[in-house]
């Protein structure tokens, strides 16, 4: 494994390196920013009457990509100055244009730098695992990838994130924690807790009909909200409850290996107490 770091570091490096430098990929231009001059400054007020600064500013930069490669542009950019519904950008900062107007900042390259770090860490601190941990999670992607492939084809939605569902929770344990009687335990646990969870979320909505949920805070769907909600709960709660699983059934496991008199009784008793530790902050 350690003869591969050093060309995994060059390969990732390089990856770094060309997302600096990607430019030419774009269908929209990318501009590189080389001037900011505020031209107009106002003021105004919001609903709680809170005073809010507004900038007008003139962004001149330079061409980065397609035909006009080269070539000095010139924007009108308007934004406030907490920026909460809008971006405040530097001299050195590559824009997305749009429609002849700067639409968001490109941060790709940003993007890239922090993921291929953390998959450097990963595979530096985790060893093999950690390789296996980095390919688990690109896999799971694909899963999430495959789910909205089968929902996009009118495939029963529950049916698939049942299904997409029980792969993600074999592979992701199996690699976490090996093929062994404590990674089978927390797969076992993991099934019985979402089939409960299910049954529940399944009863409630067919009782209440939805009834008293407020769906007003997810009107960007584009799908009636309450088609994908329970199954959007199931697939969400599948981390905090593997990650319970995998911690009861390791510490009961390292608790057996440990100590080879302990009664099945002792086990129990331990389980309960280590259950009741972990719920208060879950």
């Amino acid at each position: 494994m350690k003869k591969l770091l050093i060309p995994a570091i060059i390969i990732n490096l390089g990856i770094i390196l060309f997302s600096f430098h990607d430019d030419f990929i774009y269908q929209d231009k990318i501009v590189k920013i080389t001037k900011i001059e505020t031209i107009e400054e106002d003021y105004d007020y919001n609903d709680l009457g809170i005073k809010e600064t507004l900038y007008k500013e003139k962004i001149t930069g330079i061409i980065t990509n397609g035909k006009e490669k080269g070539k000095s542009k010139t924007y009108i950019h308007e934004r406030t100055k907490s920026n909460v519904a809008d971006e405040r950008y530097y001299v050195g900062d590559k824009v997305i244009i749009k429609n002849g107007n700067i639409d968001t900042l490109k941060r790709d390259q940003y993007f890239i730098t922090i993921a291929v770090l953390f998959i450097l860490g990963l595979i530096v601190i985790g060893s093999f695992r950690g390789l296996l941990i980095t390919i688990s999670v690109f896999f799971n992607i694909g899963l999430l990838l495959i789910l909205l492939e089968l929902y996009q084809r009118n495939i029963p939605f529950t049916l698939s994130t049942i299904l997409i569902s029980i792969i993600y929770i074999v592979t992701s344990l199996y690699v976490a924690s090996g093929k062994n009687k404590k990674t089978i335990a927390a797969i076992l646990s993991v099934f019985l807790s979402q089939g409960i969870l299910f049954i529940i979320l399944e009863s409630i909505a067919k009782i209440t009909n939805f009834n008293g949920l407020n769906f007003n805070l997810l009107s960007y769907l584009t799908v009636p909200p309450d088609t994908i909600f329970l199954e959007s709960l199931f697939i969400g709660g599948l981390g905090a409850i593997m990650d319970v699983a995998i911690t009861m059934s390791s510490s009961i496991y390292e608790l057996k290996q440990t100590s080879k008199k302990i009664t099945r009784k002792e086990i129990i008793k331990s389980s309960k107490q280590i259950g009741s530790d972990i719920l208060p902050t879950m």
